[in-house]
């Protein structure tokens, strides 16, 4: 559901210039940080803006827009940033930033920063975020995230609501996740090369972050829920001047439809710049039935892929602004001119934006409606009853012994009836009784068969079956079934032996009849069966296992002293280092758990003082103009003080477990890659030593621990000491990059394509 305040918010038009060398005299930025003039030969006009952002920084661009929306989402207002303009202008930039570096990155990281900042500082909420990455590429929707390990591959579609169906939607509970998940759906962005731009971006793409809120202390039940929506929107190219092949190798759109064909880059890249700019091109024309002052007039959100999903940012349910990024040099005025005018008219758009509560009822609003609902169900089948001249029938409670002894009648009269027999239901309380006589019926049937199989007696040998012990009376009935042994069935072993051996038995020792050796064990079995003697084969097997697993053992300890020292080393380092980083973290969790517990004892304090000063219980003063004033007492104002001391430790010991426990993974890794490198070594070492000499190379007697160093390991960890000290915030930023250059997906925007 929706707030019930209807209010429309214009859309916020931010312009941002990329700075060029040499400048240009055709785009002029007003003084007054709102206007912009752009002069051609062929005309000069003024375009006004809420901002623009002449040189700004990456750090002012994100005050400036992103952190207001951060804001605005944790209260459950959803928010989009849309970066347009032309091809090469800074949208990417402005968006994501320099996956490399942490100083000059974009909107997106830092306001997941920002965002995991403010979960951090509300304790007293519960919040759920999920990220998703949507691509848009020649007018089809891909999965940026369908890479992910476990990720499930569906067909992506459109529901009514214009919601994408098959996005993937991993949680992400830190800084440090989401941002490998961005950087995951970047190595899987088409980029391709031109003039205008060495890393141009082939397709729209829009980053979702979903934000689920609940209360810890409320118990009305409320969830708010909010999206961010950042897009990064392809940029708008005129083939002569984004193609690198000249007018001469430029080939006319009615020979890009080859079939069976694979299309030449020239080729690729016209399709997709075609693609782009008629897409840019249903953009605009939404935009401008949005702004149109017709108020019942058709909006084509339909038209393209990007425009539907764009649906609740363009005049929806939304608080959105748009980035339009313009080139100044003079050889862009057309360019630049046709984006400061997209921009003019998405000013005229105005939105809706209200805050996202749905009411999840509590246990026992839940109870007291399930039981009105329960009376008036009761209520209605009385009176169908009456209706149906059915009277006395009830169906709720336990049946007596009188109602169960004769509904047992009715069943026993209706299995023993012929076919006209019936037995009439006629409440679901009736139909589960009988059920139940039914089984019983059925048991009972089952221990008197039971009892008359125990009387039987063998024709032949008169042994009765109660007189052979229970675990002897199958052979006696098995060996019952058959008058005469098949000729085939070969009996091995006699009865007075005292060991069991599989062979070809001698022909005197195969008993006359079939049934006397089976039947005379039955009547009298042994009352304790002979041990067994272990045979010479299985003790020889046995000892040779036992030297074998010995001697590995040994060659094993003689491996990790001589060649494979300095692996062992390390592993054993790895280890040691893995336990203490184990108890970081243990202490660390006591930590944050204790500052919680502070938090909330605080919290309950200072809401029972303020219960006792609405209830007149304490002392009240005026302001100057007559107003009532509250007055803290000195343990009020201790236990404010105290809250915010505790709730900057939370923060603290929070990013710190969050290092720790990123440290441990890293550990893990690594211990993990040691040991099956030990072993793999020891394999080789221990085939080849059979053979002659040993494949790796021994060790020095004298070689210590500090020859076994991991330089790789050492320059890491001085690497986050020096990110710590610097600025401790960027250390989630870092091992993200570190993560994904492990794992082969790097954030650096390569050559990638479709």
């Amino acid at each position: 559901t929706r707030g019930s305040a209807m209010h429309r918010h214009p859309v916020r038009v931010v312009i941002r210039d990329r700075p060029v060398s040499g400048g240009g005299s055709s785009v002029e930025l007003g003084a007054d940080g709102r206007t912009v003039r752009v002069i051609s030969a062929q005309r000069s006009t003024s375009f006004s803006y809420d901002t623009v952002l002449d040189g700004a920084s990456q750090d002012r661009t994100f005050e400036e827009v992103g952190r207001p929306l951060c804001e605005t989402v944790m209260q459950g207002v959803n928010a989009t940033v849309l970066c347009y303009g032309q091809t090469g202008a800074g949208k990417s930039f402005t968006m994501v930033g320099n996956g490399q570096d942490y100083h000059t990155r974009g909107i997106l990281p830092r306001a997941l920063a920002s965002i995991f900042r403010g979960v951090a500082d509300r304790p007293e909420y519960e919040y759920t975020l999920r990220l998703q990455c949507l691509e848009i590429y020649n007018d089809s929707m891909y999965d940026l995230l369908s890479t992910l390990p476990g990720a499930q591959r569906s067909e992506l579609s459109l529901s009514s609501s214009s919601e994408v169906v098959g996005l993937t939607s991993p949680k992400v509970s830190s800084e440090q996740e989401a941002l490998r998940l961005v950087f995951e759906a970047e190595a899987n962005r088409a980029v391709e090369q031109h003039k205008l731009n060495a890393r141009s971006s082939r397709s729209h793409v829009l980053y979702m972050l979903l934000v689920e809120r609940r209360s810890r202390v409320d118990s009305s039940g409320a969830v708010l829920k909010a999206r961010l929506t950042l897009a990064d929107l392809a940029g708008s190219e005129r083939l002569k001047k984004s193609g690198d092949h000249g007018d001469e190798g430029f080939q006319p759109p009615s020979s890009l439809n080859l079939t069976g064909v694979a299309p030449t880059r020239q080729q690729r890249l016209a399709r997709e710049s075609m693609c782009i700019n008629k897409s840019l091109s249903f953009l605009e024309q939404v935009v401008i039935a949005l702004g149109s002052k017709r108020p019942s007039g058709h909006v084509p959100h339909r038209s393209s892929r990007l425009t539907a999903v764009l649906r609740d940012s363009l005049g929806g349910n939304c608080r959105t602004v748009l980035i339009a990024n313009i080139r100044t040099d003079d050889v862009h005025v057309e360019e630049t001119f046709s984006t400061c005018r997209f921009a003019q008219r998405m000013a005229g758009v105005s939105t809706t934006a209200t805050v996202n509560t749905d009411i999840v009822r509590s246990p026992e609003e839940e109870l007291r409606r399930c039981r009105g609902e329960l009376a008036d169900l009761k209520r209605e089948l009385a009176m169908h009853d009456q209706l149906a001249g059915r009277t006395s029938v009830a169906y709720s409670g336990a049946f007596s012994s009188a109602e169960r002894d004769e509904l047992r009648a009715q069943i026993q009269g209706f299995v023993a009836g012929g076919p006209e027999a019936r037995l009439e239901p006629r409440s679901l309380r009736q139909i589960n009784e009988a059920f139940a006589i039914f089984k019983q019926l059925i048991r009972e049937g089952e221990d008197q068969r039971s009892a008359a199989s125990s009387q039987w007696e063998c024709p032949r040998c008169g042994a009765a079956a109660a007189e052979a012990g229970p675990a002897d009376e199958p052979a006696v009935i098995l060996s019952a079934t058959f008058e005469t042994p098949a000729p085939e069935v070969v009996l091995v072993g006699d009865d007075s032996a005292t060991g069991f051996a599989v062979g070809e038995a001698p022909a005197d020792a195969r008993p006359s009849d079939g049934i006397t050796v089976v039947a005379a064990r039955a009547t009298n079995p042994p009352s304790s069966p002979p041990a067994a003697e272990p045979s010479r084969g299985a003790e020889g097997a046995s000892s040779r296992g036992a030297t074998a697993g010995s001697s590995r053992d040994q060659a094993y300890d003689s491996f990790k002293a001589g060649p494979g020292r300095e692996l062992a080393i390390a592993l054993a380092e790895g280890k040691k280092g893995l336990r203490e980083k184990r108890v970081v973290v243990r202490q660390l969790s006591q930590d944050v758990n204790a500052a919680t517990r502070t938090i909330g004892e605080c919290k309950d304090l200072l809401e029972r003082k303020r219960q006792h000063r609405s209830g007149g219980g304490a002392e009240r003063s005026t302001s100057a103009d007559g107003e009532p004033v509250d007055v803290i007492d000195e343990e009020e104002y201790l236990c404010l003080t105290r809250l915010k001391a505790t709730k900057h430790a939370y923060r603290e010991a929070f990013d710190r477990l969050v290092e720790a426990r990123a440290q441990v993974d890293l550990t893990e890794q690594v211990v993990e890659t040691c040991r099956a490198q030990l072993v793999a070594d020891f394999e080789a070492w221990g085939g080849s030593d059979l053979g002659g000499e040993a494949a790796t190379p021994a060790v020095s007697a004298d070689s210590g621990p500090d020859e076994a160093l991991d330089q790789d390991e050492e320059y890491e960890a001085m690497a986050e000491e020096r990110i710590l000290k610097a600025d401790p915030e960027s250390l989630a930023f870092f091992n993200a990059v570190r993560q994904a250059q492990s794992s082969g997906r790097s954030p650096a925007r390569t050559i990638r394509r479709r």
